[in-house]
């Protein structure tokens, strides 16, 4: 916003990512075939990939869903990175992240992103999300009580492996996640009654 204000905006309103109550929910299965220690949904970039194959690296199998997928860059990982050619959409989407124990959130960084939608898709779908620790996921979700975060790979692979050995904190995680996303109103509507709330006042 600083950056528009040298630009010459007069107004600008700030909007958090949202999720819609419609496609992003818990999605419970017993024995689903989305089930994994670790997921990740969403596009390959050369950090995510780096700081994946770490984790694959030292012993934690990843399973990664991507439309993204180039052979010639990514092709030399190690065999616990799991790389399903192909993304995942509604149903399947909500299902992977309910039933896998980790859901990676990382962040785009040619986008300078502090948040993504991924931010909010995942703890609304039930998952224990992992995810870069920045200021606004902090506001987002309170640290080790609603999302869990990391600053470098070797947090990363720190708290994966503690995640997987704690059963009952991911399950805490999850469930408090689900009702800070109600109570915080992050869902779509909500963010456009705010928003229509905002214009009236300000614009």
């Amino acid at each position: 916003m600083t950056e528009l204000k040298k630009l010459g905006a007069k107004k600008m309103f700030f909007s958090n990512n949202a999720y819609s109550k419609n496609i992003h929910y818990p999605a419970y299965k017993e024995n689903s075939s989305y089930a994994h220690d670790v997921l990740f949904i969403g596009t390959l970039e050369k950090e995510r990939f780096d700081s994946m194959n770490f984790l694959a690296e030292n012993g934690i199998q990843v399973h990664v869903y991507t439309d993204s997928f180039n052979e010639k860059e990514f092709q030399n990982h190690n065999d616990n990175l799991i790389i399903h050619k192909g993304g995942l959409y509604y149903n399947e989407h909500c299902e992977a992240i309910t039933n896998s124990k980790i859901t990676l959130c990382f962040l785009r960084k040619i986008n300078r992103d502090l948040q993504t939608t991924r931010s909010v898709e995942i703890p609304a779908c039930g998952g224990c999300m992992l995810a870069e620790r920045t200021d606004e996921h902090l506001s987002l979700f309170e640290e080790n009580k609603e999302a869990i975060y990391f600053s470098n790979d070797s947090e990363l692979l720190e708290k994966t492996r503690y995640l997987l050995a704690n059963k009952t904190l991911r399950s805490q995680v999850t469930k408090e996640a689900i009702l800070r996303c109600e109570e915080s109103g992050y869902s779509y509507q909500h963010l456009a009654e705010k928003l229509v709330q905002e214009f009236k006042l300000n614009f």
